[in-house]
């Protein structure tokens, strides 16, 4: 099953960025870790929150996904 990606960015500030161009640089660094290419990933749910500063952080889970379709 290909793999599906739920998550959080967390910043202390509104960051001026895309929430997808974040999404994008995340999956790459993914890449050979937990799956060979981002290409593979068949859904994403990721949103963008603002925290204290000091809380700052990703937060990613990654597992099989089973289109509902």
């Amino acid at each position: 099953m290909p793999p599906g990606v739920a998550g959080a960015l967390s910043f202390a500030t509104h960051p001026p960025g895309d929430l997808d161009n974040y999404i994008k640089s995340l999956a790459d660094s993914l890449n050979g870790i937990a799956w060979l290419d981002d290409r593979q990933v068949a859904r994403m749910e990721v949103e963008k929150v603002v925290v204290v500063e000091g809380d700052e952080r990703a937060e990613v889970e990654v597992a099989p996904w089973k289109a509902r379709f």
